[in-house]
């Protein structure tokens, strides 16, 4: 028998020689008389058997190359200015691109290995890199026909230099004529130049002409230094001040200035923010950019090896709810592949405390003194405003409890025992070495006429009677009536040290639950008013928020 090859792809067997038998490779079968086997017939036959034939791989024409490693990855960035770095045309230093890479051992891949690339029997796979070619694997020669119906048995393989690796070699939709090849790129420390390199892959000895993937762009990144932040300072210049007990703070709208030196941040490639400076709760987020008024030191572009220098960075305390004893600026330096070692400002005991006023007729926040009285208040008093009667500024009497902090970002009720003359800003408030009983004193207005009111104590998991004394009274229908002791009809209510408790205190979730009752007198003839006085008997506890089921 002999054979016809049909435009280098499809091929045609002749079978009977009387008759002229066409059969396909994979089955398909056309018989003429023999006398009509000619170009005249095989020209039209090859148009059918084309309609016939299952789809081929994918070109590597215009494809792009893909990474294969899971760990390389295209960065964004920045690219700053190197004499001994490459650039793209139109890319230069300064220019924000998308393809840095900082491995120097990777490797890319044909396109959709599923799919792609065709011509697995035919030509070369050559992989040039800066417009050089690199090395090459001649497919053709390597193709074994006797196995077009399966896959090859050759690969993996590697190309002369070992910068190409054939994967694999297969038909493709089952179909002997269709071969499909997968191959990978493989690169070393020593084949990327500094800076920017192109990659293509081209497929040549192609019958309908040579193939090639579209450009695959990097910025190699070879630069070793870890961004470092070498030094910062924050210093308090602006008080917007708060006061809560005799003490000053620095509230909402306080600024901070802010000194760091930051290295090995331009090194090769950049971030457009290459630090952030952040730290507690009510210091907002705060990016430093080259182009920054407070940055000095830095060419535009950068040029690599350039030192940051930052003085005084200006961060407004825009946060509420924010409070804390040592303001404390902490620093992230970072590149295009990630962040770095923090570095923390030194403490300069500046204290901080943007909240407002939280307090409602209903519910003790302790971040304010609105509704706070002072201890001589009249007691049977029904009709005196029972809010502004407090001067946060003044130094506290030597029975008076303190409002202020207890926790980051967190005030209460406490017992004044502190020294706040070394804070800043300025204070004269010295607390330290204060004895006996402290207290607060303010009244929760009902809304309608109340028998009853329970108070949960939030942050007292323990102590009620012994560490911290819970008294109410209602304006000339009761004495001070004691929280922690149970109610006694028979005792009444009218006289000052009486039970008001009802059933058990409960310390459920951390917190001190107290159900009480007024033993038949209400709010409406105490003039929707009910005092309640804290005593701390010592400093063992705080309390974080006084709330009531009114």
């Amino acid at each position: 028998m002999s054979r016809t090859k049909l435009s280098g792809i499809r091929q045609l067997q002749e079978g009977n020689e009387a008759t002229g038998t066409l059969r396909y490779d994979e089955g398909y079968e056309l018989t003429h008389p023999r006398d009509l086997v000619t170009k005249e017939t095989i020209d039209p036959m090859q148009s059918v058997l084309d309609e016939l034939a299952p789809a081929d791989a994918d070109t590597l024409n215009g494809k792009a190359l893909t990474i294969y490693n899971a760990t390389t990855t295209k960065f964004p960035g920045y690219l700053s200015t190197d004499p001994a770095a490459a650039y793209k045309a139109g890319d230069t230093a300064g220019a924000q691109v998308a393809y840095i890479i900082k491995d120097a051992e990777f490797n890319l891949e044909t396109p959709t290995p599923a799919t792609a690339i065709n011509g697995g029997d035919k030509g070369k796979l050559e992989l040039w890199l800066n417009a050089a070619k690199l090395d090459e694997f001649d497919l053709s020669a390597n193709f074994d026909v006797d196995l077009k119906t399966g896959n090859q048995t050759y690969p993996p393989a590697n190309s002369t230099n070992g910068k190409l690796t054939v994967v694999s070699v297969g038909k493709y939709n089952n179909f002997s004529a269709r071969q499909k090849v997968v191959a990978r790129l493989n690169f070393t420390p020593t084949d990327l130049r500094k800076g920017y390199n192109s990659v293509v892959l081209k497929h040549t000895g192609m019958t309908g002409g040579d193939q090639s993937s579209s450009v695959f762009d990097l910025f190699y990144d070879t630069s070793t230094d870890t961004p470092t932040l070498t030094a910062l300072d924050a210093a308090l210049q602006t008080v917007s001040p708060k006061w809560l007990s005799g003490v000053q703070y620095a509230g909402a709208g306080s600024t901070i200035l802010v000194d760091a030196e930051g290295t090995a941040l331009y090194d090769n490639t950049y971030v457009q923010d290459p630090i952030t400076l952040s730290g507690f709760h009510g210091a907002p987020t705060a990016t430093v950019a080259p182009a920054d008024a407070s940055v000095s030191g830095l060419s535009n572009p950068p040029v690599v090896g350039e030192v940051m220098t930052i003085v005084d960075k200006l961060i407004t305390l825009s946060t509420a709810n924010a409070a804390t004893k040592d303001a404390r600026i902490t620093g992230t330096p970072k590149d295009p592949f990630g962040t770095y070692p923090t570095r923390q400002s030194p403490s300069n005991k500046i204290l901080v405390n943007t909240f407002g006023n939280r307090d409602t007729n209903t519910v003790w926040h302790f971040d304010s003194e609105d509704y706070r009285l002072p201890l001589n208040w009249d007691s049977e008093d029904k009709t005196t405003p029972v809010t502004g009667q407090w001067n946060s500024q003044l130094l506290l009497g030597a029975a008076d409890a303190q409002f202020g902090i207890i926790g980051d970002n967190e005030n209460g009720l406490l017992y004044p025992a502190e020294n706040f003359t070394p804070y800043l800003p300025a204070n004269t408030a010295n607390y330290a070495g204060r004895t006996g009983d402290k207290q607060a004193l303010r009244a929760f207005i009902a809304a309608s006429s109340k028998q009853s009111i329970l108070l949960t104590l939030f942050g007292v998991a323990a102590g009620i009677g012994t560490d911290v004394i819970v008294e109410i009274k209602l304006p000339t229908q009761t004495g001070w009536l004691l929280c922690h002791l149970p109610y006694d009809s028979a005792l009444g209510v009218a006289a000052d040290g009486r039970g008001c408790l009802v059933g058990a205190i409960s310390y459920a979730g951390g917190n001190a639950a107290i159900q009480t009752t007024f033993g038949g007198k209400n709010t409406f003839a105490a003039g929707g008013r009910l005092l309640c006085r804290i005593t701390l008997k010592n400093g063992n506890r705080t309390i974080k928020q006084i709330g009531t089921d009114w």
